[in-house]
This record gives C-alpha cells, sequence and structure tokens, in this order.
C-alpha cells in the first residue's frame, strides 16, 4: 500500500518551482537587508537626522503609491517571469551604482534618495508580480503553506542580513553591502531560468484594453468586494502606522539603547526572528479557518507590543518586544495576503495583490515621512506608540466595512 507523507510545515517546498524561487529569493533578500541596514546608518551618519530617514521612506513611497497599480496590470498583460527578469537586473544595477558611489566617496544624501526612488519604482512593478505567480507553482490546498515560506525568504533575511551588515562593515565599508547585494539579485534570475511554467490562460476575449481602464477594473472589483476592501484596508493601517517604524531603528539605537551600529543589527534582526517565527506558525497551521479572526487578533497584538517598545530604554527587553511585535505583524501581512489570493481569479490577481503591494509596501515607507517628524518633535518612543494606536484605529474602521471580516474562514 503506498504510503502518503502527511503535511509539514513546509509542504510548499515539495514543488520544485517554488523551491527555486524560495531559494533564489533567500539570497536575495538577504543581500536586500544587509543593504537597508547599511542605507539606514549612512544617511543617519550623513545627516544625524530622523526626519531625514523619513525623506529616504517618502522616496521609496512615491513610486509604490504611483506605480503599484501599473505594476499589477503590467503583471497581468505580459509574461510574469519575463517581467521578473527585468525588475532583478535593473534592481541588482542601482545596488551596484550606490554602493559605486560610497566606494568613490563622492556619495551625498540626495544620491541615496534618487536610488531609493528609482529602487522602489522597479520594486513596484516586481512585487505583484511576484505575488501573482505563487499561486501557479503550488495547488491551491498548499497556497497558505507557500504564502507563509514565501514571507520567510523575506524575513528569514531579515535576521541574518542586518547581522551580516553589521559585522561586515568594519572590513568591507558599507558600499560592500551594496555590492553584495547587486550580486544576490542573480540567485533569483538563475531560480527563474529553471522554473518549468505553464502557459498563461489567454485573456477574455473583446476590445483590446488599456493599462489605465485595466487598473479601473481592478479597483472597481475590490471596492464591490468589501471583505477584500476591508482587507486591503487594514493592511495599509498595519504597514503605514506600524511597520514604518523600523525607519526610527538607528535613533533607537543610537539615542535611545545607546547600542550604535551592531545594536541597529541586533533590532533589526530581532524584529526578522520574530516574522520568522510568525511565518514558522503560520505554516504549520496550514488551511485553518477563521483567518479574519487572526487577523484581527495579530494587528491588535502587535500594536500593544509596539506600545511597549516606545516606553523601553534597555536593550534585551526591546529585542524581546521586537521579536514578539514582528511575529504579530507577519500573521497579520500573510494572512491577509492569502485571503486575498484565495478570493481572486487568475485574470485579476496581478491588480489585486497590486494593492497589496501599495497596502503593505507603499504605505510603509510612506508612514515613515510624518513618523520620523513626530519624533524630532516628541521623541521617538511617542511617535512609535501614536503609530501604534493609530493602526488599532484603521481596524475598527475597515471592521466597520465588513462587519464579517473575524468570521472569514
Amino acid at each position: 500500500m503506498k504510503q502518503v507523507r502527511p503535511p509539514s510545515a513546509f509542504e510548499a517546498l515539495r514543488y520544485p518551482n517554488f523551491r527555486y524561487l524560495w531559494l533564489g529569493l533567500l539570497v536575495a533578500n538577504t543581500g536586500a537587508w544587509m543593504q537597508i541596514v547599511a542605507q539606514g546608518w549612512l544617511i543617519y551618519d550623513l545627516t544625524g537626522s530622523a526626519l531625514y530617514l523619513g525623506s529616504v521612506g517618502l522616496a521609496r513611497a512615491i513610486p509604490m503609491l504611483t506605480l503599484s497599480l501599473v505594476g499589477g496590470a503590467v503583471s497581468d498583460r505580459m509574461d510574469r517571469r519575463r517581467l521578473l527578469y527585468i525588475t532583478n537586473i535593473l534592481t541588482g544595477f542601482l545596488a551596484f551604482c550606490l554602493g559605486m558611489d560610497i566606494h568613490l566617496g563622492t556619495v551625498k544624501p540626495w544620491h541615496v534618495l534618487v536610488i531609493a526612488f528609482l529602487s522602489s519604482s522597479v520594486l513596484a512593478f516586481d512585487q505583484p508580480t511576484r505575488q501573482a505567480l505563487v499561486p501557479s507553482l503550488v495547488p491551491r490546498s498548499v497556497l497558505l503553506n507557500a504564502v507563509a515560506l514565501n514571507s520567510i525568504t523575506f524575513n528569514g533575511a531579515a535576521v541574518l542580513g542586518p547581522s551580516l551588515a553589521g559585522l561586515l562593515v568594519p572590513y568591507i565599508g558599507l558600499e560592500g553591502n551594496f555590492f553584495i547585494n547587486s550580486v544576490g539579485y542573480l540567485a533569483v534570475i538563475y531560480a527563474l531560468y529553471r522554473m518549468e511554467l505553464p502557459p498563461r490562460p489567454a485573456r477574455d476575449g473583446g476590445e483590446p484594453s488599456s493599462v489605465l481602464s485595466d487598473i479601473r477594473q481592478g479597483l472597481s472589483y475590490v471596492a464591490r468586494h468589501k471583505v477584500l476592501l476591508a482587507l486591503v484596508l487594514s493592511g495599509a493601517g498595519l504597514s503605514f502606522f506600524s511597520r514604518s517604524s523600523i525607519v526610527l531603528f538607528p535613533v533607537f539605537a543610537g539615542d535611545v539603547l545607546h547600542a550604535g551600529v551592531k545594536g541597529l543589527g541586533y533590532l533589526m534582526s530581532a524584529n526578522g526572528i520574530g516574522t520568522v517565527l510568525g511565518g514558522l506558525l503560520l505554516a504549520n497551521l496550514r488551511d485553518f479557518r477563521r483567518k479574519g479572526l487572526l487577523v484581527v487578533m495579530a494587528i491588535t497584538l502587535q500594536a500593544v507590543l509596539l506600545s511597549l517598545f516606545g516606553l523601553s530604554t534597555h536593550l534585551w527587553v526591546s529585542l524581546i518586544l521586537l521579536t514578539g511585535f514582528g511575529a504579530a505583524a507577519i500573521l497579520a501581512a500573510s494572512t491577509i495576503n492569502t485571503l486575498l489570493q484565495l478570493s481572486t481569479g487568475e485574470a485579476m490577481r496581478g491588480r489585486v495583490m497590486s494593492l497589496f503591494t501599495l497596502s503593505m509596501l507603499g504605505m510603509t515607507p510612506l508612514g515613515q515621512m510624518p513618523l520620523g517628524t513626530l519624533a524630532d518633535l516628541l521623541g521617538p518612543g511617542t511617535a512609535v506608540m501614536a503609530g501604534a494606536l493609530c493602526s488599532l484605529l484603521v481596524l475598527l474602521a475597515a471592521l466597520a466595512i465588513e462587519p464579517g471580516l473575524r468570521k472569514i474562514p
């Protein structure tokens, strides 16, 4: 009698296409997190301003807000693998350019703003395409597991990347982190090359539509479905008000905890460890019921933990709180991602996931500018506590739009 293997937390990795992408992203995202740490420290070293740290976030937010919907529409119109080839080549090239700028001693704060803007512009096309690709790599019953594991490639790298950055800066300089990141994108390009993907279903017949028309269609689709609208709004509040607090980690490390660049690496790693633990927990839950209730509970928990982090003046207490915050935030984000994927057909998936990209990635850097301003005026602790409270208010608004959010299976 043939034995059936029981489901595991790594079920999706049994499918070769997903496994290739997962490993490639793990390598590339480790380099990306090294760059995030190096970039934050570079800006703070050049300017000494939390407000300027927020300006980098704003430079990243503008393309996400203006181009994510375009990226989703393009993802629904063209071959997604080909589009991902282009985005990864461009992102690696931009990282190399900033590394050379630092190496030559010509870097200025506005250079970092320009690179952040261009990199985010590319990411606005990359993220909805990558998210929309996942359901074609695994069966529907394994999608939640795949989404959870996919989040670990980014958040697991958030554990390794910041630690490596903090350790390697004295030996390879800040520019070395950017060079490593630029090379890391070759892993994704190789993974895409190895994939064997089925042909995309043909678009519905009728007259050819414009990208703008496709965007309007996607927005109308989400607006008509209150569950989708409530999920997107919840994610936007989480990102704008809570996850944007990462921009203040250099301030906490330097001025509150007095831990320097190594302390910054520890803070980033603690947040990353939490997201990995949250992702693993979600992967073990697999296709459970009451996913909507988990979203509500996780957003509430992250707000409490982030508020306590804002009050902490001890490094180890802060690390513990950030670990819990990271776990709660990724539980909410990944579950929102899964519910959106399960509720959307192939033809509309790129556009719906572009709204997820906008709400999660676009709102995070957009929130960094006002958060940095508030931190300069009232202090970083007060700023993150205010953000945590506002994320709860947005959740209440989402529940008002769709009271049944808690009961989504």
